[in-house]
């Protein structure tokens, strides 16, 4: 039988440390070319609004200083930063839940 995964979405503040990758993934990182095309300044995202399913990151939003979006992954060309890391977000203290509906309303905002 296969176990559902959670669904969650949450908000985390930025802090790149948290998305420094594993032992495994710098070696592979080293050893192959890399192929995720980030164009994200880190420093111009405040914060992220992430879709976590199972405990892996599937979606992930970035906002600016002004609270607009301004960084989506992933996409045909990108990626993530986040979905491409191997961050596990285990620590309730680290990111506060949001709903799916406000999610959603940012990825895929009303025209």
């Amino acid at each position: 039988m296969q176990q559902n995964k959670e669904m969650k979405y949450i908000k985390v503040i930025n802090n790149f440390e948290q998305i420094k990758p594993n032992i495994i993934a710098r070696v592979l990182t080293f050893l192959l070319p890399k192929s995720n095309n980030t164009n994200v300044n880190s420093d111009s995202i405040l914060y992220w609004f992430l879709e976590v399913e199972g405990g892996n990151i599937k979606r992930e939003i970035g906002f600016n200083q002004e609270n607009i979006v301004s960084y989506k992954a992933p996409s045909s060309h990108n990626y993530g930063i986040w979905c491409d890391s191997f961050v596990e977000l285990n620590n309730p203290e680290d990111y506060n839940e949001i709903s799916v509906t406000t999610f959603e309303s940012c990825w895929n905002p009303p025209l």
